[in-house]
This record gives structure tokens, sequence and C-alpha cells, in this order.
């Protein structure tokens, strides 16, 4: 699989820790907090695979996973949701994420749904 990913979230912490993370796991990323700046990057560049963080409190994760959508109905999104965002979640496996996984994340997992994506 191409291992280049865009890394999508708001939380700035969690972003530069799971960035070095797939980095480690072998991973070129390109990791974002800017919602508006993510989906440039969609438009501009070509990735194996976003994943995108979305939360309870902003709404703009699930538009941006819209636009995602359009911009490039190919590219598969795993999103990664809060405990308190479950049913956000569920919408975004709606509006057609690949996969879904509730944070805190199991990095073994989020390595093996990233693998299953590329096949």
């Amino acid at each position: 699989m191409e291992r280049t990913l865009l890394l999508v979230d708001e939380d700035s912490s969690f972003l530069d820790v799971l960035t070095r993370r797939l980095k480690a796991a072998g991973f070129t990323v390109h990791a974002v907090s800017d919602l508006s700046e993510a989906l440039q990057c969609v438009l501009e560049r070509q990735f194996a695979l976003a994943i995108l963080g979305c939360s309870a409190q902003s709404k703009g994760s699930l538009m941006l996973l819209e636009q995602i959508r359009v911009a490039d109905a190919t590219l598969k999104v795993i999103v990664l949701s809060t405990e308190t965002s479950l049913g956000a979640g569920i919408q975004a496996m709606k509006l057609g994420a690949y996969d879904c996984l509730q944070k805190p994340i199991n990095m073994s997992e989020l390595l093996e749904r990233i693998e299953d994506a590329g096949r």
C-alpha cells in the first residue's frame, strides 16, 4: 500500500502524538489541525488514506468528510470519534467513512485498519 496519510484532528496534542506513532510505523504523514486546510490538501495531493478526528464539539469534521467524499470519492477515510461523539461516528459511516474507531485509540488496531483499507 502507498504509505502517505492525511491526518486531521483539531486537538494539536493528539495530532502530534499520532503523527509520531504513524511515522514510527513507516508512514509518511501530512498532519493538519485546520479543517479547511485539510480539504485543500485533498484537492491538491494524493493520499493513500485519510484519518479524521471527530469530536462532539465540532460538526465541522462531518462536513469535511462530506467534502472529501465529493472531492475524491476513492479516498478512504477512517474516522476517530470521541466517546461522547459516538453518534457522530455512526453518522460518519452513513456519509461514507471506510471505518470508525473510538478514541482513545488502540494503535495496533488502527494500523490493522489502515492496512485493511489498502487492500
